[in-house]
């Protein structure tokens, strides 16, 4: 049986949650022709320096199946 945890992400999820939102928006970009040199700050290119820097401003949590991380929720604010 998988095991679901959701956690409150920390700088140490920052590469997991980066690569997570790249792969999510990857097909969007594709579809709409954006490339990374026109568009740096398109959250298909998101980097792990981004996401250290919004993990500071934003509530993240990480769900993970089986301690392999699969999604993340960011809310901008107050929670």
């Amino acid at each position: 049986m998988t095991r679901i945890t959701i956690n409150k992400a920390s700088i140490e999820d920052a590469k997991n949650i980066s690569e997570i939102i790249r792969i999510s928006f990857k097909k969007q970009a594709e579809l709409i022709n954006i490339s990374e040199a026109e568009y740096p700050n398109y959250v298909a290119f998101e980097t792990e320096e981004n996401t250290k820097s919004r993990i500071n401003n934003t509530e993240f949590t990480l769900r993970s199946a089986d301690a392999d991380p699969r999604s993340v929720r960011g809310i901008f604010g107050e929670v």
